[in-house]
């Protein structure tokens, strides 16, 4: 069988991520990428470089930074940097970062990230992949391994129009699972702090993961007045019911407890109860205590276990098994008396008719004496 590609095995490391935003966590991923960029054999062409695909999704709660913004913060303000400085032996290996919003050439499909991968493939023309990701993308893996799995026909294809040497399979793509190390911040983690105003700490963490102070203190401000125009959005709308639903971007892309969640926008409508035209400030407080016991009288309900659904009769009685072999017990047996009494009544009848006809028979015989 032909090889995948003339010479030495050639790997490429990439990884997937969100960085929104880029935090001390997301550094230690970079560094696990930079490693293992290291390690390759000596004669692997593959050493120099690695690979960062990063979402372009926009949310004010769960993805408050644009992609480039993100780009920025690990190339122009030093993130990647910091971690080089900080460990020599990956100075000479290139970090280059994708945006899934990035265009591509168009034969390369449209998937915001099979197209990047795709990319890597015509470029770098490597015999093997391997995929470094954190612990929270990898619960999705299974679902992308399956998207990869589905593509390959259209790479091979893709490889096969440059003339390249191929065997029956695109390169394996190997997924390195990492878990978060114990002190490393979250992207949530971040964004809760700048829900709740902690200012302080989220310079402090943000000095962790390589930025300087000041480029800290300005990433805060500009997260603090993205989150706060969508929480503010939300207080628009804020439901009698289905509060479960309405606090879950606040529970999981800001990390917020209900408690914290409700205090934030306790505080929210407080300040902006004129513009929103929530009353004074006692109807806010009556306001924001109605929406905690709803709220808490939501989440009894859902820990309660359900109950198992009736089966019921016209009637209205409840269907059990039971009732209904009897049921259909007695049915039989009715149907088998009423199919009895007409064969019954069907023989009495032939009899009853056997009987006149010889009576008739005996009489036109003493008849005709």
């Amino acid at each position: 069988m032909e090889e995948y590609l003339s010479g030495p095995k050639k790997t490429i490391i990439f990884t997937i991520a969100r960085m929104n935003p880029p935090t001390s966590g997301h550094m230690g991923l970079i560094k696990a990428l930079l490693q293992a960029n290291l390690e390759l054999p000596r004669d692997d062409p593959g050493h120099g470089k690695v690979y960062v695909i990063l979402s372009s999704s926009v949310d004010p709660i769960s993805d408050p930074l644009l992609c480039n913004d993100k780009k920025v913060l690990l190339i122009a303000e030093g993130m990647i940097e910091k971690i080089k400085r900080d460990n020599p032996q990956f100075s000479g290996i290139e970090v280059i970062i994708y945006c899934m919003s990035d265009t591509v050439e168009e034969d390369l499909g449209a998937h915001p990230i099979l197209k990047h991968i795709r990319q890597i493939i015509r470029n770098e023309q490597p015999t093997d992949m391997k995929l470094i990701i954190g612990a929270d993308r990898g619960i999705k893996f299974d679902e992308f391994d399956t998207v990869i799995e589905n593509n390959y026909k259209f790479v091979e294809d893709d490889i096969r129009r440059q003339g390249v040497k191929i065997n029956e399979t695109v390169p394996e793509i190997k997924a390195n699972i990492l878990s978060r190390p114990p002190g490393a911040m979250s992207a949530t983690k971040m964004r809760r702090l700048v829900a709740i105003g902690n200012k302080e700490e989220f310079v402090s963490k943000s000095l962790e993961a390589g930025l300087s102070a000041q480029d800290a203190a300005e990433l805060f401000d500009k997260l603090y007045s993205i989150i706060r125009g969508g929480i503010i959005d939300m207080v628009k709308k804020i439901p009698k019911k289905n509060l479960i639903r309405f606090f879950k971007p606040l529970n999981t892309s800001l990390g917020l407890s209900d408690a914290d969640a409700i205090e934030v926008i306790k505080n929210i409508m407080l300040e902006l109860k004129e513009d929103l035209e929530l009353g004074t400030a006692d109807d806010v407080l009556r306001r924001i205590e109605q929406i905690r016991l709803a709220l808490e009288e939501e989440r009894i309900k859902a820990e309660e276990p359900t109950p198992a659904k009736k089966q019921r009769t016209r009637g209205g009685k409840r269907r059990t098994r039971k009732n209904r072999t009897e049921k259909n017990y007695n049915n039989k047996r009715s149907n088998n008396k009423r199919s009895n009494n007409k064969r019954s009544n069907n023989k009495r009848s032939n009899n009853k008719r056997s009987n006149n006809k010889r009576t008739t028979y005996k009489k036109n015989r003493y008849t005709r004496k």
